[in-house]
């Protein structure tokens, strides 16, 4: 039996030229999305701190705060492909198997495998 799990990463640098280590502005995200800080790449020259949703209740947390603050460029797209995803599984709707369909449709309009982008939502944004 296959399981469905919908998360959110988050990964950033470990330390910015400008403002120096974002462990602290990490740790202070992972708190917000009750999750914590985990080192990511570290065999990279510039080795990334990561921050993912492992709850239901982290996700919403997340859907709320990207819907007042949205993303901008084609991740605000992956937002609401993901954001679906997660209502979709709060629902017990992913247990079917249309409801399996249709998240495995939102993982293909997601990151890399995107092939439709519609910029229609960019002239909300200073509104």
């Amino acid at each position: 039996m296959s399981r469905s799990a919908c998360y959110f990463e988050i990964v950033q640098r470990q330390f910015d030229v400008n403002s120096g280590p974002l462990f602290e502005f990490m740790s202070n995200l992972a708190f917000f999305l009750l999750s914590s800080v985990k080192p990511f790449r570290q065999d990279l020259v510039s080795p990334r701190w990561r921050v993912r949703t492992y709850s239901l209740a982290a996700n919403l947390i997340l859907i709320n705060y990207l819907t007042i603050y949205p993303l901008f460029s084609s991740k605000y797209l992956d937002f609401r492909a993901w954001q679906r995803a997660v209502l979709l599984i709060q629902d017990g709707k992913h247990l079917n198997s249309e409801g399996k369909l249709i998240l495995s449709e939102l993982k293909l309009t997601m990151n890399n495998s995107r092939t439709i982008f519609n910029w229609d939502h960019l002239s909300n944004f200073y509104k």
